[in-house]
């Protein structure tokens, strides 16, 4: 069904309104994927006396990581002809093996050349705080994306374009307040998870064995498959309940790491 061809108040004016509501969910959100991790690297700055400084090579090595796997990403696109909406099994599985590969490399690269003689839990703790709490907070821009996008189309005239019911859905599912506040919940269990691998990878050092680093790439690509999969294929709500098992997990794991 074409927005043009029905009459202006059949209801497609309030579909692309914006509420204020929205907008509050939306700032909450934000403010949520922001907030927490600075608070969460100040809490534990403060309990564990880990510097600063290893929150910052967390960012860095995170930051180095995307600049690598992103070309990787786009010649794999380019290879297999995928496309980047394609929710095919190849592309899931690359989308997650290049997050793990390079994100667990990075992370095991910045021990070896920035710590040194300060490879201790504490400071691994922070390191996965910066890792993990730069890319939550990178979720912030897309949120503000989005706000755009829904800003925009709330000032179309719609009697001059041409949108269909797909469409419409999904600006319609974007207002609502269990989007943002969904993907903010999302973004802060991951943070567990990035200190739990860090804690991993650790080990790779304290117990001169690498195959602790092969099993951090290994949690990282199947959290990651596992996580886009539901996305794709069980919705939003079991996919958020997923991802709180696993931040459940990395808990769990982080205390009993720090204790060993």
């Amino acid at each position: 069904m074409l927005i043009a061809d029905v009459p202006v108040n059949a209801g497609y004016m309030d579909i692309l309104h914006m509420s204020s509501y929205t907008y509050f969910y939306y700032g909450l959100a934000i403010c949520i994927v922001i907030g927490v991790p600075i608070t969460s690297a100040l809490w534990m700055h403060r309990k564990l006396h880990a510097p600063l400084k290893y929150l910052a090579y967390g960012i860095l090595t995170f930051i180095i990581s995307q600049v690598l796997r992103l070309p990787t990403l786009e010649i794999i696109r380019r290879a297999t002809g995928e496309q980047h909406e394609s929710a095919t099994i190849l592309w899931l599985a690359s989308l997650a093996l290049t997050a793990g590969f390079f994100e667990e490399v990075a992370r095991y690269i910045g021990f070896l050349f920035l710590f040194r003689g300060e490879r201790n839990p504490q400071n691994a703790v922070m390191y996965g705080l910066g890792h993990g709490g730069f890319e939550t907070s990178l979720v912030a821009l897309q949120m503000l994306s989005v706000l755009r996008m829904l800003s925009a189309y709330e000032r179309l005239d719609i009697s001059a374009v041409h949108l269909n019911a797909q469409t419409l859905d999904v600006i319609e599912f974007a207002k609502t307040g269990w989007l943002p506040m969904a993907g903010a919940f999302e973004r802060i269990a991951t943070l567990p998870v990035h200190v739990a691998l860090s804690l991993v990878v650790l080990q790779a050092f304290s117990r001169q064995d690498r195959s602790w680093l092969v099993l951090a790439i290994g949690i990282h690509a199947g959290i990651n498959f596992f996580a886009i999969f539901a996305s794709r294929h069980l919705g939003l709500f079991w996919t958020e309940i997923l991802i709180g098992l696993f931040a459940i997990g990395a808990i769990l794991s982080v205390r009993k790491l720090i204790n060993d």
